[in-house]
């Protein structure tokens, strides 16, 4: 990726927490000795507004409120200070917020806040209350990172113990926790895919990726680390943004799983918080350097637009293929089709004409049939007549009949067998007419069932 760095932000001493304004562009950062910084850097300069001493001791959490209007800050002195994100006057502090060092800060609405402590204890809070209204022992090490999700009203948060916590912010009880990694701890958690996929980055580099709903163990691995996951920020629905112990600031899809490319680094020192502005223009990233670095993000905005037309033309391409291919496939299969009705028809028509010269060959014999038996009755009357008595003239007429049965007797001998011949021939060749109209030749049957399937599929 080509250098999208803006501005580098350099601080007294390491900062250990870094956020952006939702509206405004103000970046506010926790720094290790307990100060509160605060810098514009609207229309491409960098300028320091604000710097607060807000704790003694180390600055551990910084997280705006909802509408803005004010910042809070957590440190190891087990307190939680409100900041007018305007005048960078403190407003009230609740001291001795938890019974040890606050880790992690999250906004869960316009006035709720959730904090979380090194002895695993998850609190929540309502700014308008001096009380908190809920406080939940959901691990059993320090909380190192909480995710909110005030849409759905839930509440994710991670543990050195490798533990991931769902806490429901309407009932305000953990209502699910997944089985602990005895050799890893979990570092950071985000949400992707439309709230079905939870990440979490580890001290051994790979992420885990847990379905909603099936807390127990993770449902898939992502390696490709080669150190501690100790930030992690969505980007949109499809890919993260993820701060690692070697210094690089990593974009990576999810499901697919895929090292997309490295927006930028902070040199070999450790990253310890990433914060994105609303708008995903803006990246923060906070290192063990001193340093707070601004990162352009619109490269990748700018990648994801170029890919889409991209894609479009490639999936309108594949379509048109398999269009084409579609009606090349019906194409040949109707020519194939009708060039086998053609060998049908032609069979049927060669059939037809073998019957009708089988029954021209039959006619003469069917005429000399009947010829016989005509013969045959007038032998038949001669020797009636010849047996009364007629004389010469019915010897005479005797002769000529015994001459024409004689010339025909050959052919009225088999009179019987040549009829029933006939029949059988006619029978056969109107069994072989029907069988034309449902028993096709095997190469039409062949197609006319592939092109039948293709329409149902």
């Amino acid at each position: 990726m080509e250098d999208v760095l803006l501005h580098t932000v350099p601080l007294d001493d390491q900062p250990m927490d870094v956020d952006i304004h939702p509206t405004q562009r103000l970046l506010a950062s926790g720094v290790i000795d307990g100060h509160l910084v605060l810098h514009d850097f609207t229309d491409g300069s960098l300028t320091q507004r604000h710097k607060v001493k807000a704790h003694a001791t180390s600055c551990r959490a910084v997280r705006f409120s909802g509408d803005g209007e004010l910042l809070y800050t957590a440190s190891t002195d087990c307190s939680i200070l409100a900041v007018d994100a305007a005048s960078g006057q403190a407003q009230a502090r609740k001291k001795d917020a938890h019974d040890s060092a606050i880790n992690r800060l999250a906004t869960v609405s316009a006035s709720g806040l959730a904090s979380g402590d090194d002895e695993g204890v998850v609190k929540l809070w309502d700014a308008r209350q001096s009380d908190a209204i809920a406080s939940l022992e959901a691990h059993s090490d320090y909380v190192a990172d909480l995710c909110a999700l005030p849409d759905a009203c839930y509440l994710l948060s991670v543990s050195g113990d490798g533990t991931l916590a769902v806490i429901d912010l309407r009932k305000n009880k953990i209502i699910a926790q997944s089985e602990g990694e005895a050799d890893d701890e979990l570092l950071s958690v985000a949400v992707v895919k439309g709230g079905t996929k939870v990440v979490c980055g580890s001290t051994s580099g790979v992420l885990g990726v847990w379905s909603w709903g099936f807390w127990n163990d993770c449902s898939d691995r992502f390696p490709g680390h080669p150190e501690s996951v100790t930030a992690l920020l969505r980007y949109d629905e499809d890919s993260i943004l993820t701060g690692s112990s070697d210094g690089l600031i990593r974009v990576l899809s999810i499901q697919p799983n895929k090292m997309l490319g490295v927006l930028g680094e902070h040199s070999d020192y450790p990253i310890e918080r990433l914060s994105m502005s609303a708008d995903r223009s803006v990246l923060a990233s906070a290192s063990h350097d001193n340093t707070v670095k601004l990162w352009d993000l619109s490269q990748l905005a700018d990648d994801g637009d170029e890919d889409e037309p991209g894609d479009g033309e490639e999936e309108e391409e594949e379509e048109d293929a398999g269009e084409d291919a579609a009606q090349a496939a019906a194409g040949k299969d109707s020519g194939e089709g009708a060039q086998a009705g053609d060998e049908s028809g032609a069979e049927g028509e060669e059939e037809e004409e073998s019957g009708e010269e089988q029954s021209s060959e039959g006619e003469p014999a069917a005429a000399s049939d009947r010829a016989a038996a005509a013969a045959a009755a007038a032998a038949a009357a001669a020797e009636a007549a010849a047996a009364r008595g007629s004389g010469p003239a019915a010897t005479q007429q005797q002769g000529a009949g015994g001459a024409s049965a004689g010339g025909a007797a050959k052919p009225a001998a088999s009179s019987d067998d040549s009829d029933s011949e006939e029949e059988r021939g006619k029978k056969q060749r109107k069994r072989r007419q029907k069988g034309q109209h449902r028993i096709q030749p095997k190469k039409g049957a062949r197609h006319t069932g592939g092109n039948f399937f293709s329409d149902i599929l």
